[in-house]
C-alpha cells in the first residue's frame, strides 16, 4: 500500500473531527486550534469557523486514541493495532528520510527540513469542525 493514501491518515482525520489532538505514536501529534468565523474587511469574504491543524513532532507518546480507532476499524486487538501503527510510522519515517516529502491525499504535505524535523502543511479545504 502506498503511504500517500494509507488508511492511517483517514483514521487520524476522522478523530480530528471530535478531538483537538491526535497523536501518531512515535511520529507526532496533530493539534487542532479552533478559529472563529472571520470577515475580510477588504474583500468582504466570510470564512466559516473551523480548526487550523498544526503538527507537533514532540508529541509522540501513545495516548491510546489512534490505537483504539485502528483496532475498531481494522478489527484488531489493541496490541496488534499498536504494532500496525508502529510499522506504518517506521515506513513513513523511512520514506521521508529518503524522499524528503510526503503528500497525503486529502490531508496535507510533510517535508523533512534541514534540521531533520517534520514540517506539515495542511490542506486549506479541510474543516474539522463538523
Amino acid at each position: 500500500m502506498q503511504l500517500h493514501h494509507h488508511p492511517i491518515w483517514k483514521s487520524v482525520q476522522k478523530l480530528m473531527h471530535t478531538h483537538d489532538c491526535v497523536i501518531m505514536p512515535g511520529f507526532g501529534g496533530f493539534v487542532c486550534n479552533r478559529q472563529q468565523a472571520r470577515i475580510d474587511q477588504v474583500t468582504h469574504v466570510i470564512t466559516p469557523p473551523g480548526k487550523h491543524v498544526v503538527f507537533n513532532q514532540n508529541l509522540k507518546t501513545n495516548d491510546g486514541l489512534l490505537a483504539n480507532q485502528i483496532a475498531e476499524e481494522l478489527k484488531l486487538g489493541y496490541s496488534d493495532a499498536v504494532k500496525w501503527i508502529d510499522q506504518t510510522v517506521e515506513q513513513i519515517k523511512q520514506l521521508l528520510t529518503e524522499q524528503k516529502q510526503l503528500e497525503v491525499d486529502g490531508f496535507g504535505r510533510f517535508r523533512l527540513n534541514a534540521e531533520a524535523n517534520y514540517v506539515f502543511i495542511t490542506l486549506l479545504k479541510n474543516n474539522y469542525s463538523y
